[in-house]
């Protein structure tokens, strides 16, 4: 008999031929993933605490449970944390910071704060005195971008502007990729836009071409960009393809919103319609689909599944959308909450918290969800107790660990793997496209200013003219080449042509039969 570990290692036997240096790397990897695989099963073991969610009587339903009622029974610390603030210049975006601790609103006559939400702290306060489309935290509340009215400008905690990002032009929405340190925009004339915030490079600009972006987000999995257009589709967006990897038509009406679950497995797309559906991103089938009493504006998935959807003044959150069969999918929300004279603009659920924030037309509130939060914290991914040192440290592990764009891909577990292309191949397209970069850094190469009269301008003609001559000169020297040829090729062929002739009239006699034929033609 075979022992366990044994019967592994011949399941995952590598037949590389005679690569032995290859077989043993091979070997030596899938085993560190399989171990990988068992530390992280042990681990979950040291995950105490549990989600936990609303449970009603037999006769009751958490639908009819209202915020007046649970704020009560919260603890003091939590209590706290819900609240409104009414602002006269809204409609408000709102963002919060990976770990939860900042929150950022930004409205659209141009006011932008930013506050340390739960010990309602502002950190910064500030009017641009322009219209705000969007805004968005990138690797932490040190910085943020604005979409204003005609570019993409980044401010610092203070509210000191740091840059003025003028290739992204009439922006609408604001994306960030923090394991790609990638700004992503996409603008009113269908343009989506990459640029790499850690050392300011432009990386790509994409053509849409297929309506109106509605809205935006990415899949936390694999850094795929998921744009929501007025025709109804979905498009799948990669920096390094210039084409959509998935074209997906969700809704025969224009689309509203769109958001992306954490586990990066469903997708949820909101009409103009009043319906929104659920697609499973493996398969981009549709699982379910919803019916709103109005147009749902904005949907948002939370880190444990929960589905918030705004439509008016009012907020649905939905439960188990995805997971169960059709027929046992649920029919009434799992909660709501009515915003009272304001229509919402966004929602956002608090990382690591059973909160969900909303920005209205009249300002910002906050509301609880219980079971919307991861309630085991990942301090290497994000750490809401983390001192400034800390966070110092881990920007600048992100920056060391910070992944090329071109890494990102729809099939993530793809990256790794080798490529089946041969290596001759590989090296001949490197080889082509050095030189094309150097054909191209010559070309835009300044003529550098040459000394004792070399660089005047008649000296320059004179170059140019030298180089016109040489070159016509060589363009005579190949017509006239290609006349003496064509030349020698008639009169060879004349020649072969008499020696046929030749061939076929010997043995008669041509002044006899010449003769003959003149008397002929005489007596006629």
């Amino acid at each position: 008999t075979l022992s366990k570990t044994e019967k592994e290692n011949k399941e995952t036997k590598f037949n590389m031929g005679k690569d032995k240096k290859l077989d043993a790397h091979l070997r030596t990897q899938n085993f560190i993933e399989r171990q990988a695989e068992k530390r992280t099963q042990w681990n979950h073991l040291l995950l105490p605490e549990r989600t936990g969610y609303l449970e009603a009587e037999e006769n009751e339903q958490t639908l009819k449970f209202r915020q007046e009622d649970l704020t009560p029974l919260l603890p003091e610390v939590n209590a706290r944390k819900v609240f409104d603030l009414d602002l006269a210049f809204g409609p408000y975006n709102v963002d919060y910071t990976r770990n939860g601790k900042h929150l950022l609103l930004a409205g659209a006559k141009g006011h932008i704060a930013m506050m340390d939400w739960a010990k309602k702290d502002i950190v910064c306060e500030f009017n641009v005195k322009e219209t705000i489309r969007g805004v968005k935290f990138l690797q932490n509340h040190t910085m943020f971008a604005v979409a204003q009215k005609k570019s993409v400008y980044i401010y610092d905690a203070q509210g000191v502007e740091l840059h003025c990002l003028r290739r992204h032009q009439s922006p609408t929405h604001l994306d960030f990729l923090p394991k790609h340190y990638l700004l992503v925009s996409a603008s009113q004339t269908g343009f989506l836009k990459y640029q790499d915030v850690s050392t300011g490079d432009w990386v790509i600009e994409h053509r849409t071409s297929s309506g109106g972006i509605a809205d935006m987000c990415h899949n936390p999995q694999n850094a795929v960009m998921h744009l929501a257009h007025s025709n109804g589709q979905v498009t799948l967006w990669t920096p390094n393809m210039s084409t959509p990897v998935v074209k997906l038509l969700s809704h025969q009406s224009p689309l509203t919103s769109l958001s992306v679950s954490f586990d990066g497995k469903y997708l949820a797309t909101s009409s103009v319609d009043n319906t929104f559906k659920i697609f499973d991103l493996r398969t981009y089938n549709e699982l379910h689909t919803f019916y709103c009493p109005k147009k749902p504006l904005d949907i948002n998935f939370s880190q444990k599944g929960l589905l918030s959807v705004g439509m008016d003044s009012e907020v649905q959150i939905w439960k188990d959308v995805f997971g169960l069969p059709k027929t046992e999918k649920p029919k009434v929300p799992y909660m709501k909450h009515t915003i009272s004279h304001s229509q919402i603009k966004r929602l956002s659920f608090v990382p690591y918290e059973d909160m969900l924030g909303i920005g209205h037309a009249n300002g910002f509130s906050t509301i609880t969800v219980p079971g919307s939060g991861e309630p085991n914290i990942d301090s290497y991914t994000a750490n809401p107790y983390e001192t400034k040192r800390q966070r110092q440290e881990t920007e600048v592990k992100s920056l060391l660990d910070k992944l090329p764009y071109d890494m990102i891909t729809l099939q993530k577990h793809k990256v790794g793997d080798l490529n089946p292309t041969a290596t001759h191949v590989l090296q001949a397209e490197e080889k082509t496209r050095i030189m094309d970069l150097e054909a191209e850094k010559a070309s835009k190469k300044k003529k550098r200013n040459k000394t004792r009269g070399k660089g005047k301008a008649g000296k320059r003609l004179q170059v140019k003219t030298s180089v016109w001559d040489q070159k016509k000169r060589a363009e005579i020297q190949d017509k006239m080449t290609d006349k003496k040829s064509q030349k020698r090729e008639e009169n060879q062929r004349v020649e072969t042509d008499l020696k046929v002739l030749e061939k076929e009239t010997e043995g008669i006699d041509l002044d006899n039969l010449f003769n003959r034929e003149r008397k002929r033609q005489t007596k006629k």
